[in-house]
């Protein structure tokens, strides 16, 4: 059987940036139907995990996001390209 993950983007997918911050509109409602639609989201980003964290937490605590984007599973990976073989099966 197949399981299905789908990896997000913080900056430029669902918010302008790390400095700013700004999310993108109807963020709470696109991140429902993803929940809606797939078994395992994750987050894969070039920005770090705890600065990813304070931003999630924030979007969360103003209720831009649902509770389990602050603690959703965040991928760790290096080099000069992101590559999706570094999100576990």
């Amino acid at each position: 059987m197949n399981s299905y993950v789908l990896a997000l983007d913080l900056e430029g997918t669902l918010i302008s940036n790390a400095m700013s911050q700004i999310p993108r509109p109807g963020l709470a409602e696109f991140l429902d139907r993803c929940a809606e639609l797939f078994p395992r989201i994750v987050m894969f980003t070039t920005v770090k995990e705890e600065r990813f964290r304070n931003i999630a937490r924030l979007l969360v605590e103003e209720r831009i996001a649902p509770s389990w984007f602050a603690e959703m599973e965040y991928i760790t990976w290096h080099g000069a390209t992101k590559d999706l073989q570094f999100v576990p099966a």
